[in-house]
């Protein structure tokens, strides 16, 4: 039976229910990173955000920074760009712009990098480790419900050589660039430059007449001279490694030109690995 009784118990318990829908807890909700997309290996992520835009691919991208008190640069860095766009998750408690930037500025003073720009909501960061140079730059937005990630790795340059297409260019041109990779500072071929190494061994067997003058060559970094002394030992290398692998000394000089005959722009870190280079002159 329906009396005043049932019916107050009734709202109590109707008021009650209604009034827990409304309270709801302030716990974030986890969002599944977008489809292919993953962390940058140098970085973790602020707490509470998922990725919602990726990219990684060769590109080109700018990064503005300070040299001195008031002088603004823009260097436009080529190379392997991975963009990462991180979006906080609903109900996560968002981080200031200045926390966000904080986050990563230290990340990189601990892996040993510069910081060359940071203001409250962007920085601009750089790390070499022997020839390899990554950039990074990381921009907050939406009073911390965002930020993005640019990473720019920029190794030496480059190539797929065959022995076939280094014979050709040979014949037409007169001589060939081939990027060999060496420690940085000195005169050490290293490993990942073996299978070009091996290409102009076999167009030398192929082409039992033909001789060859290698020239070494480097970007503007450091003096004069011993940027030539640099491009002549790394020159001497390279005959000695061919030689090594049975190819006759006879048939191979070697000179070092520096930094006196550059092919890219010295202003930039691209044309600097242009720059940083062996050429095989046919004799």
């Amino acid at each position: 039976m329906i009396n005043a009784r049932n019916i107050k118990a009734l709202r109590l318990f109707l008021t009650v229910w209604f009034m827990a829908g409304l309270i709801i807890p302030a716990v974030a909700f986890a969002v599944a990173d977008k489809a292919g997309s993953r962390d940058h290996s140098l970085f973790t992520r602020m707490s509470g955000f998922y990725i919602e835009e990726y990219r990684n691919q060769f590109d080109a991208v700018t990064y503005t920074y300070l040299v001195g008190e008031d002088d603004w640069k823009d260097e436009v860095v080529e190379g392997r760009l991975t963009q990462v766009e991180y979006r906080l998750e609903e109900g996560a408690r968002a981080p200031s712009s200045f926390q966000i930037i904080k986050n990563y500025t230290n990340a990189m003073e601990k892996l040993g990098g510069k910081v060359l720009f940071k203001d409250q909501a962007v920085c601009t960061m750089k790390l070499e480790k022997g020839s390899r140079v990554v950039w990074v730059k990381v921009e907050a937005f939406d009073d911390g419900q965002g930020y993005s990630l640019f990473v720019s790795e920029v190794g030496e340059m480059a190539q797929d050589v065959t022995a076939g297409s280094l014979l050709e260019t040979l014949n037409t041109a007169g001589h060939v660039t081939v990027y060999i990779q060496f420690s940085s500072g000195q005169a050490v071929i290293l490993p990942e430059s073996q299978a070009a190494l091996s290409e102009i061994v076999a167009m030398m067997k192929n082409a039992q007449t033909l001789a060859l003058r290698v020239e070494g060559h480097t970007d503007n970094v450091g003096d004069s001279a011993s940027n030539v002394a640099l491009s002549k030992a790394r020159a001497e290398a390279v005959v000695q490694a061919l030689a090594d692998a049975g190819i006759d000394v006879g048939r191979l000089t070697a000179a070092g030109f520096g930094e006196s005959r550059p092919i890219g722009d010295n202003g930039t870190e691209a044309g600097r690995r242009q720059n940083r280079r062996v050429e095989l002159h046919k004799k």
